[in-house]
């Protein structure tokens, strides 16, 4: 058994207040990726996005991506989207729930022992982890305890079997996946995307800025504007910046009036700049009442 599983890049430098190599690690998302992803045009498309659970990476080659990239500064997150990759190709649709969401069977090894065979070196390396701790393995995941609720959510790629396996059948045998941060993209990707999803990342970067606005000025200047210099298409190449939780009309916080006045002001130099900030309310994963938002870029974009 092992006891802990290796850094396989500790050169790898974390910008990041909030996050770093070793935290807990996403087993699903609860932002509701599928439904900003289905507002974009996916098909034939490329894309880089954060690790995370994968839901990022599974929704995209859902509705019709041509390839995706992933990155994460937390390594533990590569085993998590080997394995769903894996499962979602090689087992039946009620297992994967079962070995997800039933609390009796949380990640039964009898139900995964069919694809064993598979697993890379880190995957296996995980799973020995996991195992070894007992009960006190869930420690590894940011995990919902008994809730299935994510299961059953409208429109993801495991609410239902028919949309479960016809994503198998869009997976590549193997996912791209990068350690390292924010910070590293353009020094270990070089291709030019058509979409680049950044999920909360901003949440958790310069948290010595304690003004919204200002915030959001550093981020896209510093971050935002280099990467789309270096890795997003010239003409309609967008960059979701951020998902905002419970943010609406009726509940305007201080960063949603931050970002009312910086796109505003973005906006009023789109001619100039070819940029244009717009975003999109969505119905929240975790919420009846609220909706959450999503905030995004587009650069250069082709008139009729």
């Amino acid at each position: 058994m092992f006891t802990k599983l290796p850094d396989f890049n500790k050169e790898t430098v974390c910008s990041s207040d909030g996050y770093h190599k070793e935290l807990p690690a996403f087993l699903f998302s609860n932002e509701n990726v599928a439904g900003y992803i289905s507002q974009f045009d996916m098909k034939g498309k490329t894309v880089l996005t954060v690790g995370a659970s994968g839901d990022h990476l599974f929704e995209c080659y859902a509705h019709g991506a041509k390839h995706v990239d992933t990155f994460d500064i937390n390594y533990r997150q590569k085993p998590i989207m080997e394995l769903k990759n894996l499962m979602i190709q090689h087992v039946p649709y009620e297992d994967f729930l079962e070995f997800f969401f039933d609390d009796a069977n949380f990640f039964n090894p009898q139900i995964i022992e069919p694809i064993i065979p598979m697993f890379s070196m880190s995957l296996r390396m995980f799973m020995d982890l996991y195992y070894s701790m007992g009960s006190a393995g869930r420690k590894l995941f940011v995990y919902n305890g008994k809730s299935n609720f994510l299961a059953q959510y409208d429109n993801k790629y495991y609410s239902n079997q028919f949309k479960y396996d016809a994503l198998g059948i869009e997976l590549p045998k193997k996912i791209s996946f990068t350690h390292t941060d924010i910070t590293g993209i353009s020094a270990h990707f070089t291709r030019k995307y058509d979409y680049i999803f950044l999920s909360n990342i901003f949440d958790f970067q310069h948290h010595e800025i304690t003004d919204s606005y200002q915030a959001l000025e550093h981020f896209y200047h510093h971050t935002i504007l280099p990467l789309a210099a270096n890795n997003l298409a010239t003409e309609n190449g967008t960059i979701v910046m951020e998902y905002l939780w419970g943010n609406s009309a009726s509940t305007r916080g201080g960063m949603w009036n931050a970002w009312e006045e910086f796109s505003d002001k973005h906006n009023n130099k789109t001619h100039a700049t070819g940029i244009q900030m717009r975003n999109m309310f969505l119905k929240a994963m975790l919420s009846l009442t609220n909706r959450d938002n999503v905030l995004y870029m587009t650069q250069n974009i082709k008139t009729k």
